[in-house]
């Protein structure tokens, strides 16, 4: 079982996850997605709202922040490749480090 943010939810749709692969990546990323996605009840509860000077997105901070999902092994190791072509491109950002810490320090272990 792993534990995600509400935060790390919505990076590796948006920027981890890849959008062109083969289609064995393809169809695992697409369930990953399909995996990690807000149900209703937890749009509900969290209030996403778009930020109109960024376009980002915020939520109640005061919502709970953290769920476990069950991450198979292919899942797991398709977000490691996708988190190190990230850092070998040096494309990560500090948004990244918690995800790295998860997945990239997961797999020296």
């Amino acid at each position: 079982m792993m534990t995600l943010t509400v935060h790390e939810r919505i990076l590796l749709d948006i920027s981890v996850l890849p959008q062109q692969a083969n289609w064995a990546d393809l169809k695992i990323a697409q369930a990953i997605r399909k995996e990690v996605d807000f149900s209703q009840d937890e749009q509900e509860v969290l209030k996403f709202e778009t930020v109109p000077e960024t376009g980002g997105t915020k939520w109640d901070p005061d919502a709970p922040q953290e769920r476990e999902f069950k991450i198979g092994r292919s899942a797991f190791d398709l977000i490691v490749r996708s988190l190190t072509k990230l850092s070998e491109a040096e494309k990560l950002t500090p948004e990244h480090k918690t995800l790295c810490e998860k997945f990239l320090d997961a797999e020296d272990e």
